[in-house]
């Protein structure tokens, strides 16, 4: 049986590298590159993510720019977020013992200040956004404190 008139034209069509549906050049798996994402092309191909360890706990890798508070409780490890976040109540403080945790922003500062005779290296884990290796001690628990942890903070 003679081939279809239309099937010749869409395989004259696909033999000269055109995708039928897009009518643009297509290129063989095989010499595609790779894409790279805005994300990747900032942290680079080579570089692993960030590292937090949770003293007493375990360390674990986390995606650039999450929460710290989450991080710590996708790890599975307790710590206390009472106010989900915001920054209103300090059940998230952590020591931070190694690592830059990133500036403190006013509303955090604010209060911190509130709360009296607390170090330079306690910070609410709420308002920090993990972008290198970080070592912590964490201080609120809801199980020691025999409470429920509190609203998942918003990411």
């Amino acid at each position: 049986m003679p081939p279809d008139p239309a099937g010749n034209k869409l395989w004259a069509i696909l033999a000269k590298g055109v995708c039928p549906a897009t009518m643009r050049p297509t290129v063989p798996r095989s010499r595609k590159t790779k894409e790279i994402s805005p994300r990747t092309q900032r942290v680079g191909a080579d570089s692993t993510m960030p590292t937090v360890t949770v003293e007493g706990e375990k360390s674990f890798e986390v995606a650039e720019g999450t929460k710290l508070v989450l991080a710590i409780e996708d790890a599975g490890i307790d710590i206390l977020h009472k106010c989900g976040g915001n920054a209103r109540c300090t059940t998230c403080r952590v020591q931070v013992i190694a690592g830059e945790p990133g500036p403190m922003e006013d509303l955090e500062r604010t209060r911190l200040e509130r709360e009296g005779s607390l170090g330079p290296d306690i910070r609410l884990s709420c308002q920090i956004r993990v972008n290198a290796d970080l070592t912590v001690n964490v201080l609120g628990r809801a199980s020691a404190a025999g409470i429920d942890a509190g609203p998942r903070p918003a990411d």
